[in-house]
């Protein structure tokens, strides 16, 4: 996928979006006996997306289906650190991971990856950089009393030092979905499509082709505490290198337009002599109108 590519998928991810969404024609149940003959028509859904829980897409691995409205802009920041054992064996650290999304039309949001500070240090040499600039569109396609879902167009250009840099664009196409089984419970889940670039056994940098699928669950607690746990998979981490698995599992504490979180997660495979396992925390925060 090229520049041209990038912008013709993200055009029709906002024609998509633009379409009217249908309702869920299913009437809810009344919490009280109907003595009406007939019922009535069942209203139209309200947009179910309304707060920054909804909106944020951190700390899991997959994409929240739910798109900013205008009026609005999500923050969200954070930090982790992350141990590689075996060959490559290091520490990194990687912060304050900016993340800026806002309405540009109903069910439509622009997306803005701010470049984070690198830190890594394998105990002889530490090394210091930025990573690359990177944004998209996300759109929220249909919704129904349960289920919810969306697609997203994503690229990031190499802006970053030459330690921590892609080397050239990549770009990601999101499928984004979750489904509410009850009012504790729901499902989560993403799957990426990536064209990436990476160094082959020559040192040559090449493009490279991944799939990247995540899946989820989230139970809320009292109080607006939420737990989650998640399996995904990285699809290829380089040219010619088999996929990696990865389990996290994190809490998040709701506090009216603020979410606050903390997350750990590891792999579960060793991938060219390595694997790692990692922890984070961070925070969200929604501004604007409702």
């Amino acid at each position: 996928m090229h520049r041209f590519s990038f912008l013709a998928v993200a055009i029709i991810v906002l024609w998509m979006a633009a379409r009217p969404v249908v309702a869920d024609p299913t009437p809810q149940p009344s919490a009280a006996p109907s003595t009406a003959p007939t019922a009535a028509p069942a209203a139209a859904l309200a947009y179910p997306c309304t707060n920054i829980n909804a909106f944020a897409t951190r700390p899991s691995v997959s994409t929240s289906a739910c798109a900013v409205q205008p009026g609005q802009i999500a923050v969200e920041t954070g930090y982790s650190e992350t141990t590689t054992t075996g060959a490559g064996a290091n520490s990194s650290a990687n912060y304050p991971q900016m993340f800026i999304h806002t309405g540009i039309g109903p069910r439509i949001e622009f997306g803005l990856t701010l470049p984070s500070d690198q830190i890594t240090n394998n105990g002889i040499t530490r090394i210091t950089g930025m990573s690359d600039l990177g944004f998209g569109v996300k759109a929220t396609l249909g919704y129904s009393s349960r289920a919810i879902y969306g697609i997203g167009v994503s690229m990031t250009i190499p802006t970053g030092s030459a330690a921590f840099t892609n080397g050239a664009d990549t770009y990601t196409m999101l499928l984004n979905g979750s489904y509410t089984l009850s009012n504790q419970f729901s499902l989560f889940g993403t799957a990426g499509l990536n064209s990436l670039t990476g160094s082959d056994a020559k040192g040559k940098l090449v493009r490279f082709e991944s799939f990247n699928p995540s899946a989820g669950a989230t139970y809320s607690l009292p109080s607006n505490w939420f737990v989650y746990v998640e399996g995904a998979s990285s699809g290829k981490v380089a040219p010619n290198v088999g996929s990696r698995g990865l389990i996290d599992y994190g809490v998040q504490k709701l506090c009216g337009r603020v979410q606050f979180d903390a997350s750990a997660g590891n792999a579960l495979n060793v991938v060219s002599g390595s694997r790692f396992h990692y922890i984070g925390f961070g925070m969200s925060a929604l501004f604007g109108k409702n």
